[in-house]
């Protein structure tokens, strides 16, 4: 029996970790398409590749020997277009489409988000013969969004708390996309995934509450104050999508189906499992007493920089902007983080600073985590009682953890990059 190989795109995400994981258990050859392979961190059975998706030849060489394709557009983004082509190009026999449950088989796309995964749906069915759409509904994992808030407050801000949405797990997205991958009979189909259960926006609130071991309340947000907020993050087409569609599931039980069950052969994951497995997101760390007196640098080079850095700490962090000029100052667990471009002094700077790892207080202490993602390192470093510092590298920007021991040395607990 032939071993096929399998091009993975979106790789480093939250479908893409666990079904590149997937894929190496059931045997499978699998190529990770990531934009900065040297920072993927998977393990040596993996083929990765990637770069700049925009060099000429890089995306038709990640597919050239592929027996199938798994398309995220989340990953590929504006490059899903030319990815599709080459794979036809190479004659890859089979593509799979993480797609969303926004898009209409009929008429006009209501949202936005609708009409461009119906875009590169409509371009996998021309490319191959043997295609399968994976439509999903709402990701458990964008309630992470939340995880700041909860661990600042215990509150979830945000609009229409009583729109009900039936979540589905990461895990269960990847385990589906294996199956649909490996497995004969899915040609030509189209799959609606969602949770098996109906949960209001309040409900989840409570789970995640349960799950931490603290009551967690819903503060309702009105669409005017969400959308003054979340503009500043996302574009807006995508902010009015999500307001209307929650707006939409007000009153009514989610819309549900047994497509995921019946592919990978058992129930969907709840959302109480699901929130007890990210339950440390939503902690608090116990060392926040412990740093709040601590003052930290960040230092990059150019202004792009700073604020790419900056919006990094918000989107994968929850930081909190307390002022956003030059330094950029953000806010995490107690803790300041001075964003200041080119090295300079400034007014902000503080009087102590984390130890670089030359400096001889640093005690050898590294343990050579294996780090499957930014967000998760952050969790387990903190429940260690870790302090961050941040350097730029040629490669992009290394994360590096410190604990301090109790003669007030530093030691190295773990490390990992982001991409420039």
């Amino acid at each position: 029996m032939n071993t096929p190989t399998i091009l993975v795109t979106g790789a480093t995400g939250h479908v893409g970790r666990p079904l590149v994981a997937g894929l190496l258990a059931d045997g499978a050859r699998v190529r990770a398409l990531t934009r900065d392979p040297a920072a993927a961190g998977f393990p040596p059975g993996v083929a990765v590749t990637g770069g700049d998706y925009a060099a000429p030849g890089l995306l038709a060489e990640a597919v050239r020997g592929a027996d199938a394709v798994f398309v995220n557009i989340g990953g590929l983004r504006e490059h899903a277009g030319e990815l599709i082509a080459a794979a036809r190009g190479a004659g890859v026999s089979k593509i799979v489409m993480l797609s969303s449950i926004a898009v209409r088989d009929e008429g006009d796309q209501v949202l936005s988000l609708g009409k461009q995964h119906k875009a590169v749906e409509d371009a996998v069915k021309a490319a191959a013969a043997d295609w399968t759409i994976l439509r999903c509904g709402g990701f458990a994992a964008n309630t992470l969004t939340w995880a700041a808030s909860v661990r600042a407050d215990d509150v979830v801000r945000f609009p229409y708390g009583e729109a009900a949405l039936a979540l589905i797990a990461e895990q269960d997205i990847a385990a589906a996309a294996v199956r649909v991958l490996l497995d004969s009979g899915h040609a030509g189909q189209t799959y609606t995934l969602t949770g098996a259960e109906s949960l209001t926006q309040i409900q989840q609130a409570e789970a995640i509450g349960q799950a931490i071991g603290r009551p967690v309340r819903f503060e309702e947000l009105s669409p005017g104050q969400f959308r003054q907020s979340a503009t500043q993050h996302f574009p807006a087409p995508v902010v009015e999508d999500l307001l209307k569609a929650l707006a939409s599931y007000v009153g009514q039980t989610a819309y549900m189906t047994a497509d995921l069950e019946r592919i990978i052969g058992r129930p969907a994951t709840t959302y109480a499992q699901w929130a007890t497995q990210h339950a440390d997101a939503y902690r608090r760390s116990g060392s926040a007493a412990q740093l709040a007196g601590d003052l930290f640098v960040t230092q990059f080079l150019v202004v792009s920089d700073q604020d790419r850095s900056r919006n990094f700490y918000q989107s994968v962090f929850g930081a909190d902007v307390l002022r956003d000029r030059d330094p950029v100052i953000l806010a995490l667990a107690n803790t300041r983080i001075v964003l200041n471009v080119g090295g300079g002094p400034t007014d902000d700077k503080p009087a102590v600073r984390l130890a670089p790892p030359a400096d001889p207080d640093v005690s050898s202490g590294f343990l050579n985590l294996r780090v499957r993602d930014i967000a998760q390192a952050y969790r387990d470093w903190s429940a260690r009682g870790a302090t961050f510092l941040t350097e730029p590298k040629d490669h992009g920007y290394e994360i590096r953890a410190y604990i301090r021991d109790p003669d007030g040395h530093l030691i190295e607990v773990g490390q990992t990059r982001m991409p420039p």
